[in-house]
């Protein structure tokens, strides 16, 4: 064979040699780096804030208790309702008795005597009938009075009663909507944490993903440059039988730009690749 043709040969079987090598070299190495990056700091802390166990003492708990006071007093309780009475209203009703006899005795039956007596009637049945009338009267107007005290501390107590259970209600509104917010700040607070851990995770993953790519674009260099060289080969074996039968040991072909149909040229640029 020329001189020519076995150098070109050699240097392509070298580069061959190594492209395998190299290409094997790689893919017996696996990629050992990190391909999936992992849940970050703040991701696990707002996990665990989020499966946090509920303290119904900490919010709804103070809220349900006041409810419970409405509903344990929400039905008519007299019993309940007397512990708001006026404590003086007893008092009071002695009073306006003690009131009424003494305007009985020294106001309305002398006034009823009188009168007889001035008529020469005293002690006459209807003298009689109509102090027994004064009297009916003015127990009737007691009663009436100490009535209407009763029924006005009633009220009262009644008003009161109720206002307290309206205060249960509207605490327990109260402490249900403070609860309620802080619960959403609460979770306001764990989403946006937990958003701001996936940015960082994603950025990581991102960083990842291009170092793996970078990994495969390497192995490939080896790879495509050992499926140039095995193409060149058809090359080299047209370049061998087409040239001229010559005894000279020159590589005259490799710089020749004519004859053999431009083999020089050829020839020349398969062995610039080819360069051991």
């Amino acid at each position: 064979m020329p001189e020519w043709y076995q150098q070109l040969s050699g240097n392509l079987a070298n580069s061959v040699n190594n492209a395998a090598t190299a290409a094997g070299n790689l893919s017996s190495n696996w990629y050992d780096q990190p391909v999936a990056a992992p849940t970050t700091s703040l991701q696990n802390s707002a996990a665990a804030s989020a499966a946090t166990p509920y303290d119904p003492n900490a919010g709804f708990g103070a809220a349900q208790n006041s409810l419970n006071k409405f509903t344990t007093s929400a039905n008519y309780d007299p019993n309940a309702i007397a512990s708001y009475m006026n404590p003086y209203t007893g008092g009071q009703m002695n009073a306006l008795a003690q009131q009424q006899q003494t305007n009985l005795q020294n106001y309305e039956l002398p006034a009823v005597n009188s009168t007889f007596t001035g008529a020469g009637q005293f002690g006459s049945s209807r003298n009689g009938n109509f102090n027994a009338n004064v009297i009916q009267q003015s127990n009737q107007n007691l009663l009436n009075a100490q009535a209407g005290l009763l029924n006005t501390d009633y009220q009262n107590a009644q008003n009161q009663y109720n206002t307290m259970n309206q205060n249960n209600i509207t605490q327990s509104a109260a402490q249900q909507g403070l609860t309620t917010g802080q619960q959403n700040a609460n979770w306001a607070n764990t989403n946006n944490q937990y958003n701001l851990g996936s940015q960082l995770q994603n950025s990581e993953q991102s960083q990842l993903n291009n170092n793996y790519q970078n990994w495969l674009n390497e192995q490939q260099i080896p790879q495509n440059q050992l499926a140039a060289l095995s193409q060149t080969l058809p090359a080299i074996s047209q370049m061998y039988t087409k040239a001229p039968v010559s005894t000279s040991s020159a590589v005259t072909p490799l710089t020749s730009t004519g004859g053999a149909g431009g083999l020089g040229a050829i020839a020349q640029a398969a062995g610039t690749l080819l360069q051991p």
